[in-house]
């Protein structure tokens, strides 16, 4: 007798939420964190300690910050880890980071772009906003000129290939269509 949820049988659900389980990331020495709010906002740091349920010692000073306690709702978890002891020395830690990559990794991170955009957009001026806008609108209306051409001649050569012979006579190809194929 084979259970079944969803549609799903219980040992394909089983092995399902085993693999969900392994991919989640914990507050752990050496995950490198993305910290959200406080003077650090937005900057990366690595978890160097853990002082209790709430609370955890991070170094940002690979990334100009400090090390400081901060509060485990003032941090995303990115994937990113690197091996390192409890609280090491700034030396240490900036080796483990070079090694693991972590600078190139989170250069074409997607955190970090959405990041790096939302910054660009608060820190623009009335014309830069404006030339976005007007692109827009260009870019806008060239897509749906060229849209309407490919539309016209999808419908002309599907009109020659698969409409109703008139007077018995399957309509014919002009010149110019019979070189675009």
């Amino acid at each position: 007798y084979q259970r079944r949820v969803h549609g799903i049988r219980s040992e394909t659900l089983n092995k399902l939420k085993a693999s969900a389980i392994m991919k989640r990331r914990f507050v752990e020495v050496g995950r490198v964190v993305l910290i959200t709010n406080g003077e650090d906002a937005d900057n990366l740091a690595v978890i160097t300690n853990i002082i209790d349920a709430n609370w955890v010692t991070t170094d940002s000073r690979p990334w100009n910050g400090k090390v400081k306690a901060v509060n485990v709702k003032d941090f995303r978890l990115t994937g990113l880890k690197v091996k390192i002891p409890t609280e090491p020395r700034q030396r240490l830690l900036q080796k483990a980071l070079i090694n693991a990559k972590i600078d190139k990794i989170w250069a074409s991170h997607p955190w970090n772009l959405r990041i790096k955009s939302r910054n660009a957009r608060l820190n623009s001026t009335d014309l830069q906003r404006w030339a976005v806008q007007h692109n827009k609108t260009k870019r806008r209306g060239l897509l749906k000129i060229k849209y309407g051409k490919l539309r016209k001649s999808a419908i002309r050569t599907a009109y020659t290939l698969f409409a109703k012979p008139k007077n018995g006579k399957k309509p014919t190809l002009s010149r110019e269509d019979r070189k675009k194929r």
